[in-house]
């Protein structure tokens, strides 16, 4: 019993090479638009992110500073938390 793979997979006839080239202009095109496209559109998605998530970053910082004066008076005035090394400044 003779199993086929595909019908046009061995031997090669004209619908392999034409698939070939028609593969290989699909990733040519797509190639180009991507070249084309990406930049500006990275850009964009750059804008928005700093414009809508600004805030958002400001709020945390904030929240985050108070965290760690709430943490330095804490470590400030206990007796049983071990001497820390010092904060390294970013």
């Amino acid at each position: 019993m003779l199993i086929r793979i595909a019908h046009d997979f061995w031997p090669p006839d004209q619908g392999v090479a034409a698939n070939i080239l028609a593969s290989f202009i699909c990733f040519v095109i797509a190639s180009l638009a991507t070249y084309l496209v990406w930049p500006p559109l990275r850009r964009a998605v750059d804008a928005w992110v700093k414009a809508h998530l600004h805030e958002h970053r400001q709020a945390m910082d904030t929240h985050l500073a108070e965290l760690h004066r709430k943490v330095d008076h804490i470590i400030e005035h206990s007796s049983e938390i071990p001497e820390l090394p010092p904060k390294e400044e970013p």
